[in-house]
């Protein structure tokens, strides 16, 4: 598991798998994307040996990718930022 400060809003998040594995013994390949479960911000992972772990992903970068991948962000970003009792309130 990753352990890293959201670079948006500072929440200290971890990677605990993905949306189909929440498998907390998974760790994230360079380039895998997390999302910030308080204010919903997606991250790219940049590998351990990086002074920092993690940098926000780019336009760029999500508009490469496939309409699947955007849709899973998309939506999970949307429930994070919209939900009654999401964490960004807590």
């Amino acid at each position: 598991m990753i352990k890293f400060n959201c670079l948006r809003c500072g929440h200290f998040a971890d990677s605990h798998g993905d949306s189909e594995n929440l498998d907390t013994t998974i760790q994230p390949r360079i380039g895998d994307c997390m999302i910030c479960i308080r204010c919903g911000a997606p991250h790219v992972f940049l590998g351990l040996d990086k002074l920092n772990l993690v940098r926000r992903m780019t336009f760029e970068e999500f508009a490469k990718l496939s309409n699947a991948e955007k849709t899973e962000i998309a939506k999970t970003v949307l429930m994070i930022t919209t939900l009654p009792g999401k964490m960004s309130e807590k």
